[in-house]
């Protein structure tokens, strides 16, 4: 008789679990990064000057030149 009542408990126990809602917690893509050095006829660009990244004949991500020529844009 022991074992039976182990075993009823274990299954009450099994359907309390059951029972509970089930919760799904999900995380953005985070975005995409392209870097680099920018050249404008083989010289670095202005400070400042603008570079935009274009995906599917449209714009994904803008940013300015830094010292250098180099860039960050961060695509969603």
């Amino acid at each position: 008789m022991a074992i039976f009542g182990r075993i009823l408990a274990l299954l009450a126990i099994v359907a309390m679990l059951a029972a509970l809602p089930m919760t799904t917690l999900a995380q953005g893509e985070p975005p995409h990064v392209l870097m680099g050095t920018a050249t404008l006829n083989g010289s670095p660009p202005p400070v400042g000057a603008g570079i935009t990244a274009h995906a599917g004949g449209k714009e994904v991500g803008s940013t300015t030149v830094r010292a250098g020529g180099s860039f960050r844009i961060d695509v969603e």
